[in-house]
């Protein structure tokens, strides 16, 4: 997930569980970034999506049914991607 603002080298991982992320079919003003749907799973009460982001990470997306049925995406929709929570992991090697 790209960020923005640091300037340190530290690596890190940023990881977001599937149902924390908010999708939209437009930008709305919020940090998000781009995304094609490339498989949909609509069975139960959460619809679980395999998106593809413009950066080339697959990433594992789970909606409600209502916000699923109120967006109308399908396969091969564009949608706008926004973490409603975030946990960033920092890679620290030294011993």
């Amino acid at each position: 997930f790209p960020t923005s603002g640091g300037t340190g080298s530290t690596p890190a991982n940023v990881f977001v569980r599937p149902h924390d992320f908010e999708l939209s079919t437009h930008a709305n003003g919020r940090p998000s970034f781009g995304a094609i749907v490339n498989r949909i799973n609509a069975a139960g009460p959460q619809v679980k999506m395999i998106l593809k982001s413009d950066f080339g990470e697959q990433v594992d997306v789970e909606i409600s049914q209502d916000r699923f049925k109120e967006l109308s995406i399908e396969v091969g929709s564009r949608v706008f991607v926004s973490p409603k929570e975030i946990k960033i992991f920092i890679n620290d090697y030294s011993i």
